[in-house]
């Protein structure tokens, strides 16, 4: 890979977790302003609701019922350790196609902005993404960096899956 298209791909990672930051922080912001913990708002009818949550475990509260150390360990320094990892792995690999690219900085971006929560919030995550039809409710509670750490994940799955065209690879 030359050098401009190097530039050209490190540019897209930081603008993509750059994006899902900015969007995910600037989400919670709006709803720790408006809701208050546990308070329910209708978007789409029964369909999508905000339901604020102060979220001290990972992705629906797995992990919760943990020490404070042991939280901390994993959900920050294990996190951030692996989030690092990540994104040197993205910058520095050659072989990835650009959606492999898209996906990794997807995940790497909402990785970044769970921690930036925990490290400004006391080791809190605000959620407040609630999907289901009436009662039945198909996720638990969830946020933007969530849902882009999962979209990424089976993006990334979906293009190692599907044939790429291209033989050797």
């Amino acid at each position: 890979m030359d050098t401009t298209k190097r530039w050209v791909r490190s540019l897209l990672i930081v603008a993509i977790v750059v994006v899902v930051v900015a969007g995910d922080q600037a989400s919670k912001i709006a709803v720790r302003a408006d809701l208050k913990v546990g308070e329910v708002h209708r978007v789409v009818g029964d369909v999508l609701i905000f339901v604020r949550a102060e979220n001290n475990g990972a992705f629906l509260s797995l992990g919760s019922g943990w020490s404070q150390p042991a939280r901390r360990i994993v959900f920050g320094g294990f996190t951030a350790f692996v989030t690092v990892l990540l994104l040197v792995y993205l910058l520095r690999s050659r072989r990835m196609t650009t959606v492999q690219t898209i996906a990794l900085a997807a995940v790497a971006g909402g990785g970044v902005s769970n921690i930036v929560d925990r490290l400004t919030r006391d080791g809190l995550v605000t959620d407040f993404l609630n999907l289901g039809i009436g009662s039945f409710r198909v996720t638990g509670i969830f946020n933007l960096a969530d849902f882009f750490i999962l979209s990424g994940v089976i993006a990334y799955l979906i293009a190692n899956i599907a044939p790429s065209g291209k033989q050797g690879h």
